[in-house]
């Protein structure tokens, strides 16, 4: 399996913000980027972030880390939350990990 391509559902105030969201995700010390308009989408849709090059992922390769930076722009951003079904799939902030987790779907196209 690998990923081409990274959805995360945004609150852009109805397309009226800007700026940049920025991605790193990384498994076993291999790491990809990306980048997407989060003025791109309407308010409260899945904001595609193409990574280059691919990321080969595999269960048995440990856990899949990320990292999301809102690049400067203007107007709120908003990522969905949801209750987390694990304690390894919360969200790290500060070296604690809390018990929310993002809407995250990952794109092999």
């Amino acid at each position: 399996m690998r990923v081409d391509a990274v959805q995360v559902q945004i609150g852009n105030n109805g397309g009226m913000s800007s700026g940049m969201l920025a991605l790193r995700l990384c498994q076993a010390g291999r790491c990809v980027q990306g980048k997407a308009d989060v003025a791109s989408v309407k308010g409260n849709d899945y904001l595609t972030i193409d990574v280059k090059p691919s990321l080969p992922i595999s269960y048995t390769a440990g856990p899949i880390r990320y990292d999301l930076t809102r690049l400067p722009g203007n107007g709120e951003l908003r990522l969905w939350t949801y209750p987390s079904v694990s304690a390894v799939a919360g969200i790290e902030d500060q070296g604690h990990i809390g018990p929310q987790t993002l809407n995250l779907v990952f794109r092999q196209q």
